[in-house]
């Protein structure tokens, strides 16, 4: 359960020893609010450290991809290896959406899922224009 179980009618618990924490159930139950359903097995992939590691390191390899394409820009393959990148954070963005919804937009996550739609967005105009 969320917050701290308290004493006190004011919904913070005493302070023999504990912090001073919101007890988030009296805070519910005073505002009359449903308790958030369970997060869905998508939205816990999503959120899982696996996932989270594994598109950090993408974003870590299309950075030095980035580099290397600066140095070597005669290189053929450089549009086939943007297009994969470029796939792959569409469907990343694409599962975000689908698992978290307009949740999206409104979590603690939002400032950074819109600059990521954002760079997607730019990448995919990009593509287009090609």
């Amino acid at each position: 359960k969320k917050g701290l179980k308290s004493r006190s009618s004011d919904g913070f618990a005493s302070p023999g020893g504990y912090q001073l924490i919101p007890n988030q159930d009296k805070e519910d139950e005073a505002n009359n609010k449903p308790p958030p359903p369970p997060p869905t097995q998508l939205e816990k992939f999503v959120n899982g450290m696996a996932f989270q590691m594994a598109m950090g390191l993408l974003i870590v390899i299309n950075s030095l991809m980035i580099g290397l394409e600066t140095d070597l820009p005669k290189w053929p393959y450089w549009n086939w290896v943007e297009s994969f990148f470029l796939v792959v954070f569409v469907v990343e963005l694409g599962v975000k959406l689908v698992a978290f919804q307009w949740a999206f937009f409104d979590n603690e996550d939002a400032v950074w899922n819109i600059f990521d739609l954002f760079v997607v967005s730019l990448g995919c105009i990009d593509a287009l224009g090609e």
